[in-house]
């Protein structure tokens, strides 16, 4: 995961944007936490979309969330893997039929388990705003609870209801409307 901050954190350098504001989400928020930790002088803040990291998933949801990835899952068996690790039962997973790549899944693993949870768990010390779905199976809310009581001053939460650890399709005006007002109560500058 070093290796993914550090490109990150050039890529803010070279474009000339830092300090920036990172959006991560699951694995993402924990590079842009790790972005934060090694690399100060680039993130001003994090904003953490479906937190996890500490408290695990149940057997079950983890189960679901291997069989996402099953090359020899019949398209039913696929979907159902998805809606159950990623949605909330009120939404649509079919949304997210398409676009699983084992080897990104496996890299992705392979990354976690070789990263140090806590270099990267309290994103160094910039601010964090965590968006926590609040269906999530994958990345429990008891993940972004801890953090923010951890973090205390500098984190807010925000539990959207109705969402799974998808997040993003699922509640995205949600998403954007909260992530747009914090960072208007920041006095960034940021189009209305």
């Amino acid at each position: 995961m070093a290796d993914l901050a550090g490109d990150t954190a050039v890529v803010i350098e070279a474009l000339g944007v830092g300090p920036a504001t990172l959006v991560g989400h699951a694995f993402g928020n924990r590079v842009a936490r790790l972005v934060a930790a090694l690399h100060p002088g680039q993130v001003e803040s994090v904003v953490l979309l479906a937190c996890g990291g500490r408290v695990p998933a149940a057997p079950e949801h983890r189960a679901a969330l291997r069989r996402v990835f099953d090359v020899d899952a019949s398209p039913e068996e696929h979907l159902a893997a998805v809606g159950a690790a990623f949605f909330a039962p009120c939404n649509d997973a079919s949304v997210w039929a398409g676009g699983w790549h084992p080897v990104v899944a496996h890299h992705q693993g392979r990354a976690v388990a070789d990263d140090d949870i806590e270099v990267w768990w309290t994103a160094g010390s910039a601010d964090v705003l965590v968006l926590q779905p609040a269906d999530d199976v994958v990345a429990l809310p008891a993940n972004a609870r801890s953090i923010v009581d951890l973090l205390g001053d500098r984190a807010s939460l925000v539990v959207v209801a109705d969402a799974g650890h998808a997040l993003l399709p699922e509640q995205p005006q949600v998403v954007a409307d909260t992530l747009l007002e914090w960072l208007r109560g920041r006095s960034r500058r940021v189009p209305r």
